[in-house]
């Protein structure tokens, strides 16, 4: 059975499938960038990303919609062998999460190009997993997308990872990434 078919099932452990969503912070901070001009990004998501939100079940929260992902599914392990190989990553920090929660995010201003970023909150059982897969992180934090920075940062049991697709958006992925430190 699928890692993630268990998880938001009532096999195993975890028999309150409600367990299985973005925290409150998480889901208030996605409101948020809605009244900063942002919004979910699921048609793009879908057609773009369609093998990386294949499995992923969808949580709506007011207008914002997340992901929930098992951690095979996410980008750091599924470029695991193209990435690790100089940079000694021990991949298994990344599957001991429970769940992802994953928000794909655009901006409403449409202009020639359009404005987009990916917010990804992992969970894990313990506090200290969470800071040994930051740890693992940080050696590939360059690599999630070509010329782009990531931001990460861990709070408790969650590992919080911000991306972007391209450079010119990285000002603006810093700001979120910043106000949202801020905020939890």
């Amino acid at each position: 059975m699928c890692v993630l078919a268990c998880l938001m099932s009532s096999c195993g452990n975890n028999p309150n499938p409600e367990v299985h969503k973005p925290t409150a912070a998480f889901e208030d901070f996605t409101a948020y960038l809605d009244t900063a001009g942002y919004l979910s990004d699921t048609s793009r998501t879908q057609k773009l990303l369609a093998d990386e939100v294949e499995d992923a079940l969808v949580f709506h929260s007011g207008k914002s919609v997340f992901f929930i992902q098992a951690p095979e599914h996410q980008l750091i392990l599924r470029n695991k062998e193209n990435w690790g190989a100089n940079k000694q990553v021990d991949y298994a920090a990344f599957e001991k999460a429970v769940f992802i929660s994953v928000y794909y995010y655009y901006g409403k201003d449409r202009k020639i190009v359009v404005e987009d970023g990916v917010i990804e909150e992992w969970q894990f059982r313990a506090a200290g997993e969470a800071k040994k897969a930051l740890h693992e992180f940080n050696k590939i934090k360059d690599l999630v997308y070509f010329n782009t920075d990531s931001f990460s940062f861990q709070s408790k049991n969650r590992l919080y990872i911000f991306h972007t697709r391209a450079a010119a958006f990285n000002e603006t992925l810093e700001q979120f990434y910043t106000t949202f430190r801020k905020r939890i």
